[in-house]
């Protein structure tokens, strides 16, 4: 009789983590690139080559809310998988986790600001450092190549996204923006932002 009433319980809990561990994509090639976008992005720099992504924010963010920390002895008892959109217009899928970048009581008075980090499950070597806010979602992927995924307009962000290879893209002669980051590298190996001194100004 134990048996038999353990059986459903285990189906249960199989079938949670089988669907935890479903990759969801809530991007979507728009279609739009350097060549046939008739409206411009309303940028300061605009890449040379770049492709043009339509996110589901609310898609992404009730996902992101499952994400976990790692515990104390490194482990992730979950994994939530998510795609994100390349430079190429295709997607890779990464195993997402949540990361600190701010002071614990911070983290309390500003809950709407989470950072998260990412390992591609095609090509380990990729990996995603994800920013959410009031502003929205920003994202960039190291590896291979640099690649940045922006909100397509900066003044008006709507929900398009603007994915490039850093390569591509050359800062306006006019600009005289300089940010000057002193970054631990323990944040790679470790997969935690909470060194990150950023120092910017203008010029």
């Amino acid at each position: 009789m134990k048996k038999i009433t353990f059986l459903p319980f285990l189906m249960v809990l199989i079938w949670g983590q089988l669907a935890f561990s479903q990759t969801t994509n809530p991007w979507s090639n728009k279609g739009l690139t350097e060549k046939n976008s008739r409206v411009k992005p309303e940028r300061k720099t605009i890449p040379n080559k770049y492709k043009v992504f339509t996110l589901d924010i609310q898609a992404l963010k009730s996902k992101l809310a499952l994400a976990e920390k790692r515990d104390a002895n490194n482990n992730l008892s979950k994994t939530l998988l998510l795609d994100f959109p390349f430079d190429d217009g295709n997607t890779e899928t990464f195993s997402i986790e949540r990361v600190s970048v701010l002071a614990p009581s911070l983290e309390l008075k500003y809950p709407e600001i989470r950072s998260y980090y990412g390992v591609s499950r095609k090509n380990p070597l990729n990996k995603i450092y994800i920013s959410m806010d009031p502003g929205g979602f920003t994202g960039l992927i190291t590896g291979d190549k640099t690649i940045y995924i922006d909100p397509y307009n900066f003044r008006n962000n709507g929900n398009d996204y603007i994915v490039y290879d850093r390569s591509d893209c050359v800062r306006n002669p006019g600009d005289t923006f300089v940010c000057n980051a002193d970054v631990d590298t323990k944040i790679i190996d470790a997969a935690t932002h909470s060194n990150v001194a950023a120092k910017c100004h203008r010029q």
